[in-house]
């Protein structure tokens, strides 16, 4: 980690992924609550099933980042530019794999949806390290 006296370098891309991971924790839970209504309602379930997967799997990138940064000290930055990178290879290295029952499909699709709305929203960081957007 690239500090001095143990102070973080950059306590407002710190604030920002932090911040962005609660966001996603809210998605979550709105989404996990929109569940259990239809469920109460006896609603058709598909499509919260599916906002509730892809708002985890979103979720899961923001939540490396902070892992990242509070577990391996690494620099907000470096930790985003990580996170961004495996989202990238989630979207270019790996085929759809055939699952054997339509809730895994969803799932990997939920996956790599969520990495591309996770790539997309972070193409920002691309000026911050590399002067040119993606």
């Amino acid at each position: 980690m690239n500090t001095q006296e143990g102070k973080n370098p950059m306590p407002i891309y710190d604030t920002y992924v932090r911040n962005r991971l609660e966001d996603a924790r809210n998605e979550c839970a709105e989404a996990e609550v929109n569940l259990v209504r239809a469920m109460e309602n006896g609603d058709e379930l598909a499509d919260a099933v599916a906002e509730v997967a892809w708002t985890r799997a979103l979720a899961s990138w923001w939540d490396a980042a902070v892992t990242a940064i509070d577990h391996e000290g690494t620099d907000p930055v470096d930790a985003l530019a990580q996170a961004r990178e495996a989202a990238h290879r989630t979207l270019t290295d790996r085929a759809v794999p055939r699952a054997e029952s339509p809730i895994a499909h969803g799932l990997t699709l939920a996956r790599i949806e969520a990495a591309r709305s996770f790539y997309q929203g972070t193409k920002h960081l691309d000026e911050i390290t590399t002067g040119s957007p993606s």
